[in-house]
């Protein structure tokens, strides 16, 4: 999270609002969560862009692979628990 928040200049609570929906994240333990390093570059890289917020479609790409990658982690936890962690 702190490498994060770090990389996108944000702060802590303001990550949050972005995960599942820009960010691929995980929480291995109640008082923690893992975030994705590609998808925390992906979004990087998206929101360099000027048009990425007022052009619905580079929206929807970026949260349609945040969707794909989120399924792989549940599915991949599912198969093996103690793995995923």
């Amino acid at each position: 999270m702190r490498e994060a928040c770090r990389i996108l200049a944000l702060a802590r609570n303001t990550l949050t609002k972005y995960f599942g929906v820009y960010l691929v994240y995980c929480r291995p333990s109640p008082h923690k969560y893992l975030v994705t390093l590609s998808s925390v570059i992906a979004f990087r890289d998206a929101t360099r862009d000027p048009e990425f917020w007022d052009c619905p479609r580079l929206q929807v790409r970026l949260q349609t692979a945040v969707r794909q990658a989120q399924r792989k982690h549940v599915a991949a936890a599912l198969q093996d628990p103690l793995q995923a962690a």
